[in-house]
């Protein structure tokens, strides 16, 4: 603004103040100003809704409005715009409540020169900039605050969630592997470990979104993970918006965290949602795409030959070349503040490159936009299936959790095995044994949140009697104590299937087994 004159919009009704203002203003050294003079309130505010204007000059006292609802009117039509109230001698302390509605300083009419004029108006412009970047930064506080709480939650959520998916999938292989069952119970216990399957998917999904971690990526048909997850993604549209998936006939392998692929498609479905209020068709497609047929503008970080391309289309409001440049800023949006953060498509730009791969976006007023993800292809890996059938012994094994099912049920099937169980609910019940008992323990399945202590917290105290204790952490929330893993404690997460279990004790005691020979 050094070098272009302050754009002044003075509305005033008085031809003598106005005069006096115009040249005072002249008069006023360095004081460039241009200014467009409005008589009434109405065509002051239309001037406004057309923009271009630093700073405000506002008579309170006007043909068409007068007091504070000339400020309160001004405020509410242009709320990024200062404004400098303008007073008589003799009704300076109107100018008080003025400022309490929010003007940014006041003027007497007649008082002072050019200098103290231009002076009011700069200070107006920095006082109202400070304004607007205190509420900036107020609302990214909350926006945190509100991404934490919903954090916060999504643990308790999970923590509780996937202990009863434990008890349902392993008690639901426990029949399979004990029961005689004619062919509907086995198709009806196919179908309740299915449904827990999603259910647990689904779980990983709100933790991915709510507190995005490291990914924990490994090779998958994208294609296979947009079909099962299009009946969460058809909930979060509403009816009037057609939803179709084009996808390649041919597997189209990425190496991706699943959970975090699910959050870049809600969230890109949601912004395509938010863009088609009156309904319209939402796309998703994917391709094979050689490196040579990427646009000319993208740069791969990997000398990957093939990728695969995520295309998310909407026919919805499209944006402006301004706005587009701006989509993937932190906690910008066109949205109202009670609809949007702005933080959705600045996670998939974020989730995009920690997965080593690039995001493009084309947009039109009027005619939609297009999201187009590439993601270099991946080679398929083998699905592991546990060998359970060896997964037996006779060590004693304690069990730590204070969910008083799970333990039951870990019990029960380690104990079908062979294994010599015993089971505590409290921290301080598994110390008090490990102290006391002269047995010797050779491993420990601790659950990793407890009321009173974590579970490495635990185990570190019961090595202190057994020094060479091998254990398993169990968590619904793998990602976030990963660290805790070593080469005698391995991470289980929560809901497991009954092999699993017993293929991963089987291991951890041959482990160390083999550590004390």
């Amino acid at each position: 603004m050094d070098n272009e004159p302050m754009r002044v919009l003075l509305v005033e009704d008085n031809p003598g103040d106005v005069r006096l203002l115009r040249e005072t203003l002249r008069d006023a050294r360095g004081g460039q100003v241009s200014i467009t003079h409005v008589v009434r309130l109405e065509d002051a505010l239309a001037q406004l809704a057309q923009g271009g204007f630093d700073v405000v000059l506002l008579d309170l006292s006007l043909p068409d409005a007068s007091g504070l609802e000339t400020v309160s009117r001004t405020v509410t039509a242009s709320p990024q715009v200062p404004i400098v109230v303008l007073t008589g001698l003799n009704d300076e302390q109107a100018a008080m409540p003025a400022l309490r509605q929010g003007a940014q300083d006041y003027l007497v009419k007649g008082q002072g020169d050019g200098e103290l004029v231009m002076r009011a108006m700069r200070y107006a412009i920095q006082r109202k900039q400070a304004e607007l970047e205190h509420q900036r930064l107020e609302a990214q506080l909350q926006s945190a605050q509100r991404l934490e709480s919903l954090g916060i939650l999504a643990g308790g959520i999970a923590h509780d969630f996937n202990n009863l998916l434990t008890i349902i999938t392993c008690n639901a292989q426990l029949l399979h592997s004990t029961v005689q069952l004619d062919k509907a119970q086995k198709t009806a216990l196919q179908d309740l470990e299915t449904a827990a399957a999603h259910a647990t998917e689904m779980t990983r999904s709100l933790l991915a979104f709510s507190r995005p971690s490291k990914p924990q990526a490994r090779p998958l048909d994208i294609n296979v993970l947009i079909s099962d997850f299009h009946r969460f993604l058809r909930r979060v549209m509403p009816a009037t918006i057609e939803f179709l998936l084009e996808t390649d006939p041919q597997p189209c392998v990425i190496s991706v965290d699943p959970g975090q692929m699910q959050q870049v498609l809600i969230n890109l479905c949601v912004n395509a949602r938010d863009a088609m209020p009156a309904g319209g068709t939402l796309t998703i497609q994917t391709r094979h795409v050689a490196r040579r047929d990427l646009p000319s503008h993208l740069k791969p970080r990997t000398e990957d030959d093939e990728f695969v391309c995520i295309r998310v289309i909407d026919t919805g409001t499209g944006m402006d070349a301004d706005t587009l440049r701006l989509i993937f800023d932190p906690f910008f949006t066109t949205k109202p503040k009670d609809r949007g953060t702005g933080l959705g498509l600045a996670i998939v730009y974020k989730l995009v490159e920690v997965h080593k791969g690039l995001i493009d976006v084309a947009s039109q007023v009027g005619k939609g936009t297009q999201f187009d993800i590439y993601f270099p292809v991946a080679q398929p890996l083998p699905e592991p299936q546990p060998d359970a059938t060896a997964a037996h012994g006779k060590e004693h094994v304690l069990i730590l959790d204070d969910e008083e099912m799970i333990a039951s049920l870990m019990k029960t099937l380690l104990e079908s095995r062979g294994y010599q169980v015993t089971v505590a609910h409290r921290p301080e019940n598994a110390l008090e044994f490990a102290r006391t008992t002269g047995q010797n323990l050779d491993l420990a399945i601790i659950d990793y949140n407890m009321p009173t202590m974590t579970g490495d917290v635990c185990l570190a105290e019961i090595r202190r009697g057994h020094p060479d204790l091998h254990a398993i952490l169990i968590t619904g929330d793998a990602a976030a104590i990963a660290d805790k893993a070593d080469a005698v404690t391995q991470v289980l997460a929560k809901p497991f299937s009954a092999n699993t279990l017993a293929v991963m004790v089987r291991e951890m005691l041959d482990k160390r087994k083999k550590s004390s020979e």
